[in-house]
């Protein structure tokens, strides 16, 4: 049963401490993980955006998002509080989360990274976890799948191997994102979030899809 007094707001500060926390319970591998601190600097410049699900004054749900241009939005992280999950309010801060970005830029297109399920040497359980997660996507959010091949780079050290990722795409109104359009984003991403450059092999991929 849901908790009572669920806000969805949108909120600039990363410091808080259950915040920080959940955070790196939720993405424990260093290399998944974007330092909170280079976030908070975004924020204020307004080139990302910090959204929570609050329960009282507890942040229990949260998504950091980074503004694309005329690209787009990408949907950087999102996770909750380990004793709330399961209770749609991950589902609900997606929700709030899409409103707020198409009130801000209306055409947008919102754009996500999800590990490729089919990546070799995962284990069965990390296969269904990486399924699930791209089915619930598709299934509750209306996303359309890339099937470019993408990559994304290791955070803790760009010389080491990235992970195979499928980018995928939601659209206001369901309108289908061009394989053009998928291609562009991801090579924004890749040298605009992850400061890469235009000759780093991944984006030298991506071009070669065009």
């Amino acid at each position: 049963m849901k908790t009572q007094h669920v806000q969805v707001c949108l909120i600039g500060d990363l410091n808080d401490a259950n915040v920080q926390r959940t955070y790196v319970e939720a993405f424990p591998n260093p290399a998944e993980r974007f330092p909170l601190g280079d976030y908070a600097a975004y924020v204020a410049s307004g080139d990302s955006h910090v959204y929570a699900t609050k329960i009282g004054d507890r942040t229990v749900s949260t998504i950091i998002s980074e503004d694309l241009g005329e690209v787009g939005e990408l949907l950087s992280y999102v996770w909750t509080d380990a004793p709330f999950r399961n209770q749609g309010l991950g589902g609900e801060l997606i929700d709030g989360f899409r409103q707020a970005v198409y009130a801000r830029k209306p055409a947008a297109i919102i754009f996500l990274e999800v590990e490729d399920p089919n990546e070799e040497g995962i284990d069965d359980e990390e296969w269904k976890i990486r399924d699930r997660r791209m089915r619930y996507y598709i299934r509750r959010h209306g996303a359309q799948r890339w099937e470019g091949k993408y990559i994304m780079p290791n955070l803790q050290d760009r010389r080491k191997r990235g992970v195979p990722a499928w980018l995928m795409a939601i659209t206001e109104d369901g309108s289908e994102v061009t394989h053009e359009q998928f291609v562009d984003a991801a090579v924004y991403i890749l040298t605009n979030s992850y400061e890469v450059s235009e000759n780093h092999r991944y984006v030298r991929q991506l071009q070669s899809q065009r």
